[in-house]
């Protein structure tokens, strides 16, 4: 009996919907694009849109199912997530999962109090620091949205945040420092690590 490549290199997965329930939900979605829509005031999606076929009135999108199933088809199976000099990091494909943080959080639950606030710009980079140093995550953000800057540049200063930490694959500086420690354990924590936690316990008190 000749044993296949997959078979050997199988992995447990978990199917949450069945491939009825997977249609059912597709169809529905079509139904909405096509008859109610979706509001975009992005004025170059717009021009995107109109002139790939869609119906646009206004801020008013709607799109028929026939171009949504020719985007689907022609679209790649899979792809690559690069660094920023172009080093492919993360491959998209087949069931591959990865795990990173996400963003666009508004409120911040202060993990040592318990209070609930607006996310600010000194906890984006205390976020950014920590998703950083995780090691299964595979990408690294902060996790919110900073309220104490004008909104108008507000993406730009959680980038500043974000970047200032050493972003996962492209600077991993602290982050192989305190894996280092972690794993061998013969030296007491770089200076830099004690000087962050300082400061993050600072902040959350």
């Amino acid at each position: 009996m000749v044993t296949s490549y997959r078979e050997l290199h199988s992995k447990p997965t978990l199917n949450v919907l069945s491939k009825d329930q997977i249609e059912q939900i597709h169809l529905a979605t079509m139904e909405v694009l096509e008859r109610t829509g979706v509001q975009i005031t992005h004025l170059k999606a717009l021009e995107l849109l109109d002139g790939a076929g869609a119906s646009v009135n206004g801020n008013r999108v709607r799109i028929p199912a026939q171009m949504v199933e020719e985007a689907t088809h022609t679209s790649p199976s899979h792809f690559a997530l690069g660094k920023r000099n172009g080093e492919p990091a993360i491959f998209l494909e087949d069931n591959k999962s990865w795990f990173g943080a996400g963003l666009d959080c508004v409120d911040y639950l202060n993990p040592i109090t318990d209070d609930r606030r607006r996310f600010t710009s000194e906890d984006c980079r205390v976020t950014a620091t920590i998703s950083n140093a995780l090691p299964n995550y595979s990408w690294s953000m902060t996790l919110g949205l900073a309220a104490d800057v004008p909104a108008d540049i507000a993406d730009r200063a959680n980038y500043d945040a974000w970047l200032k930490q050493g972003a996962k694959h492209f600077t991993e500086r602290l982050r192989e420092k305190t894996l280092k420690t972690m794993d061998l354990n013969t030296e007491p924590l770089p200076t830099e690590i004690i000087i962050e936690m300082d400061r993050m316990a600072k902040h959350w008190n």
